[in-house]
């Protein structure tokens, strides 16, 4: 007997327009067990996979709207050949907007039309009393728009019909026609920014903020406009490098290969998912213009005659109970983003358009200070004491300021900028002014408490040293700080931090950084005597060590503080206090609002600690770790588990895997198991006991694939005891590390242990590359948090 052929094949994901996914997570499952698993590469592609001719697989997603998993493909045959398979999820990468329908009830059974001679989109629209462009739209239809005699149709449903609007016929459409796979596009006459938005689907809210258009009106003929930004526009679909296979009720389908049934179950499958949605998208009656295709509503399954076209129908029915949230952007990493120390490099590709890592546009700047202020006109700087120069009272000016500032102190993402916006608009009373409303003679000495401790030893320095900038900075010590660290001469010259808006601006992005003078000690755990309003409040940061001219001294980031989301910490560290308290929550909820933060938000979190190696050979599987803990940031083991058990995810399917799971057992070495798995490491095998591979003992008795090593290099599997096993992910110093793991307090996270209580082990094909490294370089608790996995730090609550 001939053996079976083992074939190469691989997959490659395309949304509903038929976009490559990249990053896309997903599961290829053989009888139960995990073929592969991970996130597509760039073009969407899976790694290849290698199995039998005839072996039928399973494939599984994760929806980037939700996190769930859900089945695209069930009993897919692999081909008899070498080949690349499409698999199309039932969501777009981009969101497309429906225009808003009337009425709130209506047929929402699939209508359709067969073409007849000389029939035109426009000619069966008016028969349908709806508009041709519905119809182009719904069949994916693109210039010039071309139908034949016998084509069939897909109509909206009954009474779901747009409102009236001028209608043009497809002859008379614009040049650009699909503007989808345009960045820039010239205005031509008549048109609207609506009907921009439509073509090239993006919506007029971001067309507004990517070409700083706060009236629509004021579009012109012949005027340029920005439609996304160069590295997002869709791109051209790949062919398939075998002749496509006929429809799958072709007379001669029984005579078909085996490859060409595996390409008629994928192509059917995709257009079972794309039809629900379509059906899902159609249904949509009473839709508010601008609301996503991909939200949540419910529609009927359609009757089918073929059984497993039924089976796709009901599985789009219930994924279209979905969250409500709108379609999060797919987040992917270079492959070549790691180092010896571990920390992702800046290069990370990012889907999205939130506020993160860019400068904010002018009219973006603007709607957000109408939002704040709750009126349309903006007046800046206008109150009576403001002494800032007359030509710098505008938006455009403070932008620049703001935009330079947010690059120069790492006020990078979101929810920093959010926070700081709060700050510095609640501080300046609201953009109104730079320098301080009273005179300031409360801070002279004698009048106020601390006023020679903090500098004011003479009369008059009240007046001199009062609150200026948008942040406000007071008191004499601050004034020769900034000056000691931006060698401009404000002890003398105090007014010019009042007066110049590039001053303002950058005082106050200095103390936000590293301006708030405060004992040398390595950490801040808050004041010795806490108020009230402090004393619920977890309180542990790291402090920098600051050495100027007129003093050394521990200062806070603030920007950690605005990872965590803590106004109070921040006015307090601002303020001193927790004076405007009110106001300045009201501001960030605000902001939040304004920038969608955080279903928007495509940030992990940071502006990224440099990185001094970028191999990709040094413990690859650490990047699988950290993309793990950046995934299930601030998730316990339960939420993990609807997910990622990790049992699962190694093959874990031995006796009692029933009772395997996150929840209910230590998986702290399926964890680790797993990163191993993902990056084509071997797991542990060698010890004759199955269920050596979930023990973190096995890592020691396994002396075939794991060698022992002397100290803690980068990626190091760090065991202790038979309790607990963990990943080197830094060192502190000499006597600590930070542990990467997972089951530790129930999630995965960073954590801060002793070396000399670990023993440290490497897999044996990596031990000639692991020896030959240093320690784990020492590390920052800020480049550890940058990292956006839970933090737990020294902790005892978490592991042994």
């Amino acid at each position: 007997m001939s053996k079976t052929k083992i074939i190469l094949f691989r997959l490659k994901f395309i949304d509903l327009y038929k976009v490559p996914l990249e990053g896309l997570y997903h599961i290829v499952t053989i009888n139960g067990r995990t073929a592969c698993s991970g996130a597509s590469i760039e073009g969407g592609y899976t790694v290849w996979i290698s199995k039998p001719a005839g072996t039928r697989f399973n494939v599984s997603i994760k929806d980037p709207r939700n996190g769930s998993m859900i089945d695209i493909i069930k009993d897919l045959i692999v081909p008899i050949k070498k080949t690349t398979l499409e698999a199309q999820a039932p969501f777009a990468k981009h969101k497309f907007k429906l225009k808003m329908f009337e009425g709130s009830t209506g047929d929402y059974l699939r209508k359709t039309h067969e073409v007849e001679s000389k029939e035109t989109l426009s000619s069966i629209a008016k028969v349908y009393g709806i508009q041709w462009q519905q119809i182009a739209q719904l069949n994916s239809l693109k210039e010039p728009y071309k139908i034949r005699p016998k084509d069939i149709l897909k109509l909206p449903p009954t009474k779901a019909r747009q409102k009236t609007s001028t209608d043009s016929s497809p002859q008379n459409s614009s040049k650009d026609g699909d503007l989808s796979l345009k960045t820039e596009h010239t205005v031509g006459k008549n048109e609207t920014l609506s009907g921009i938005s439509e073509r090239s689907g993006v919506s007029v809210a971001d067309l507004k903020r990517l070409n700083g258009i706060t009236d629509p009106r004021t579009l012109q003929a012949g005027q340029a406009i920005k439609l996304r930004n160069s590295g997002s526009a869709r791109p051209p679909v790949a062919q398939p490098t075998t002749k496509p296979s006929t429809s799958s009720n072709s007379p001669n389908n029984k005579e078909k290969g085996l490859l060409d049934r595996a390409k008629d179950a994928v192509q059917e499958m995709a257009e079972n998912l794309k039809e629900g949605f379509e059906d899902f998208n159609d249904a949509v009656s009473g839709t508010k213009e601008g609301e996503s295709a991909d939200g949540s509503r419910s529609f009927p399954s359609k009757s089918t005659q073929r059984k497993n076209k039924e089976e796709s129908d009901n599985s789009n029915s219930a994924n279209s109970s979905q969250s409500k949230q709108p379609s999060n952007p797919i987040e992917t990493q270079s492959k070549n983003d790691r180092g010896q120390t571990g920390t992702p490099k800046v290069d990370v590709t990012k889907l999205g358009d939130c506020s993160c890592n860019r400068d904010l546009s002018l009219g973006e700047f603007e709607d957000m200070i109408r939002q704040l202020s709750g009126k349309s006109e903006i007046e800046l700087f206008d109150h009576k004491n403001c002494t800032l120069n007359t030509v710098e009272r505008n938006t455009k000016s403070l932008l620049t300021e703001v935009n330079q500032i947010f690059k120069k102190y790492g006020i990078s993402t979101c929810i920093r900028r959010i926070h700081f916006l709060a700050q510095l608009y609640h501080e300046s009373a609201g953009f109104s002014t730079t320098t301080e409303f009273s005179d300031g003679t409360q801070y002279n000495p004698g009048r106020h408490p601390n006023a020679i401790e903090y500098g004011n030893t003479t009369m008059g320095d009240g007046p001199r040293y009062r609150g200026r900038g948008l942040i406000q900075i007071t008191w004499k010590n601050n004034y020769k700080l900034y000056k000691s660290y931006s060698s401009k001469d404000v002890v003398s010259n105090f007014e010019s931090i009042s007066k110049s808006l590039a001053l303002s601006c950058d005082v106050s992005g200095w103390f936000w950084k590293q301006g708030k003078s405060l004992s040398s000690s390595a950490r801040w755990t808050g004041p010795s005597v806490r108020p009230s309003y402090l004393k619920d409040q977890s309180i542990d940061y790291p402090k920098q060590r600051i050495e100027e001219e007129s003093a050394t001294y521990g200062a806070v980031d603030m920007n950690l503080v605005a990872d965590d989301d803590n106004i109070i910490l921040i006015t307090y560290l601002i303020n001193g206090g927790d004076n405007g308290i009110d106001h300045r929550k009201k501001c960030v909820k605000t902001l939040k609002s304004f920038f969608e933060y955080p279903s928007k938000c495509v940030s992990t979190g940071v502006q990224k600690p440099v990185v001094q190696v970028s191999n990709s050979n040094i413990a690859p599987w650490m990047n699988v770790a950290i993309r793990e803990g950046k995934e299930w940031y601030g998730k316990t083991e339960d939420v993990i588990d609807d997910t990622d058990s990790y049992f699962r995810l190694i093959n874990f399917l031995d006796r009692s895997y029933d009772e395997m799971t996150n929840r209910r057992n230590a998986w702290c070495a399926a964890f680790v198991s797993y990163c191993l798995q993902e990056s084509k490491f071997t797991k542990v095998s060698g010890t004759g006991d199955d269920y050596d591979v979930i023990r973190a003992n096995g890592f020691r008795l396994d002396t075939v694939n794991f060698k022992k090593i002397d100290k803690p290099v980068y990626g190091a599997i760090a065991v202790i005891g038979k309790s607990h096993v963990g990943l080197v992910l830094g060192t502190v110093n000499n006597i600590e590390f930070y542990r990467l793991g997972g089951n530790q307090s129930d999630k995965i996270t960073i954590d801060i242990r002793t070396i000399s209580s670990h023993a440290f082990y490497v897999p044996t094909t990596y031990y000639q590359t692991a020896i030959n490294q240093d320690r784990a370089e020492i590390r920052s608790e800020s480049d550890m948090k940058a990292l956006r996995i839970s933090w737990v730090g020294r902790d005892k609550g978490s592991t042994t």
